[in-house]
C-alpha cells in the first residue's frame, strides 16, 4: 500500500483548484482498498472518495486521506428475455461505458453520454440528462462498509433515488464506497425522446431514431452547450434546478410568463435553474478568475487562476442575486469539502 503525503489536488478535480490533500492513495483492488480504509481508521483520518472529480469543489485542502477510485472491469453477469444484466466496477470511466454498451447493442444509456466522472460515482449522484436517469436502468451495487469492511449489495430500492439524489449523497455519504455498479440494459431498443432539446433536433433530423442517433444528437448538444473540463476547468452543472409549490410558480408567472419550468413532484414546478441565472443578466459574468460561462449559464468555469475564495464569492453572489429577484434559493449541485 503506498500512501502519499502532501499531495497537489489539482489534476484529481475538474475544477483545478490550487489545494492539497494530507494523504492520498489510489486504489485499484478491494485489497487496497480495505487497507487504505483500515489505515484512515487507525490514524483517526477522515476520509474522500473520488473518482475524477468531476461533481467535486475544494474550499481549502483536505485535512485527511484522499482515496482515488481506479478499480476496472466490466463483467456480464445474467441475461433474461429483456435484460442483459451488467456489473461495472466503479473506477470505470462512464462515458466508455455508454460507449462499450452501445457497440455491444446494450441499449439504456444512449441519453447519458458525456456525462464526466466514474461510474462508482454515478448512483451517489443519480446522474440524469435529457430524459433519462440511472436509476431506469439500475439493478443493484456493492459497497464497502468504511468501518466494517464488508461488502453489501444495495437493490435500487435501498438506494432511495431522487432527483439528482440518492441514500449515498445523504444519509449514508460518510458510511460505504461504492466499489461496483450492476445495470439492466435493454436488449431491444428503448427510446427516449420526451425532451424537449433532444426532440427538437430529432425532428430536424427527419431519421430513423435509432439508439446509435440518440447517442450521437446527445453528444452533440452537450458539446455544444458544455465546455469540455479538459479545456477549461468546470464541473459541468454547478446549481440544481430548484423545485417549487404550484402556487409560488403562479405567482411568479404572472410577472415572468415565459418562466422555464419542467413537471416537478406531485404539486410542485420544477424551474430551470439557467433561466433564473440567465434572465438576472449573469450569463457570462466574470470576477476574479472564476466564469459563468456563455455557453450555459449553469457552468461556472475556472480560467486556470482561481482560488477557492474567488469561487464561494461568485457562487455567493449568484445565489443571492437569484433569491432578491425570484424568491427562490439555488442550491450547488456539486460536493463541497472539506
Amino acid at each position: 500500500m503506498q500512501i502519499q503525503e502532501n499531495i497537489s489536488l489539482i489534476t484529481f478535480h475538474t475544477f483545478k483548484l490550487p489545494v492539497n490533500a494530507q494523504y492520498f492513495i489510489k486504489v485499484d483492488t478491494l485489497d487496497v482498498l480495505k487497507d487504505a480504509l483500515s489505515f484512515a481508521k487507525q490514524n483517526a483520518l477522515r476520509i474522500l472518495v473520488l473518482g475524477e472529480g468531476s461533481n467535486v469543489i475544494f474550499c481549502d485542502n483536505f485535512p485527511g486521506l484522499v482515496i482515488k477510485i481506479a478499480l476496472q472491469g466490466q463483467t456480464l453477469v445474467a441475461e433474461t428475455e429483456q435484460y442483459y444484466q451488467l456489473k461495472a466496477n466503479a473506477g470505470e470511466n462512464w462515458h466508455n461505458l455508454v460507449c462499450d454498451c452501445l457497440r455491444k447493442n446494450y441499449f439504456g444509456l444512449e441519453n447519458l453520454t458525456l456525462i464526466p466522472g466514474t461510474v462508482g460515482a454515478a448512483p451517489v449522484q443519480n446522474i440524469g440528462a435529457y430524459g433519462v436517469e440511472l436509476a431506469d436502468v439500475f439493478h443493484s451495487l456493492t459497497a464497502v462498509h468504511r468501518e466494517t469492511l464488508e461488502s453489501i449489495v444495495f437493490s435500487k430500492s435501498d438506494c432511495q433515488f431522487g432527483y439528482r439524489d440518492s441514500v449515498f449523497k445523504q444519509q449514508l455519504r460518510e458510511q460505504f464506497v461504492i466499489t461496483s455498479v450492476t445495470l439492466n440494459l435493454y436488449k431491444d431498443p428503448v427510446l427516449e425522446t420526451s425532451y424537449a432539446g433532444l426532440n427538437k433536433k430529432l425532428r430536424e433530423l427527419n431519421q430513423t431514431i435509432t439508439p446509435k442517433l440518440i447517442f450521437e444528437v446527445v453528444s452533440q448538444l452537450r458539446q455544444q452547450k458544455l465546455p469540455d473540463p479538459q479545456v477549461l476547468a468546470n464541473v459541468g452543472s454547478f446549481f440544481k434546478n430548484p423545485i417549487i409549490s404550484v402556487e409560488q410558480f403562479a405567482r411568479l408567472s404572472v410577472n415572468y410568463p415565459d418562466m422555464s419550468h419542467f413537471r416537478g413532484p406531485s404539486g410542485q414546478v420544477k424551474i430551470s435553474a439557467a433561466w433564473l441565472i440567465e434572465k438576472s443578466g449573469l450569463k457570462g459574468y466574470e470576477k476574479n478568475h472564476v466564469s459563468i460561462t456563455k455557453q450555459h449559464a449553469l457552468v461556472l468555469a475556472n480560467d486556470g487562476k482561481a482560488t477557492p475564495k474567488s469561487l464561494f464569492e461568485m457562487i455567493d453572489y449568484i445565489q443571492t442575486t437569484i433569491l432578491e429577484k425570484f424568491q427562490i434559493s439555488l442550491e450547488v449541485e456539486p460536493f463541497i469539502y472539506p
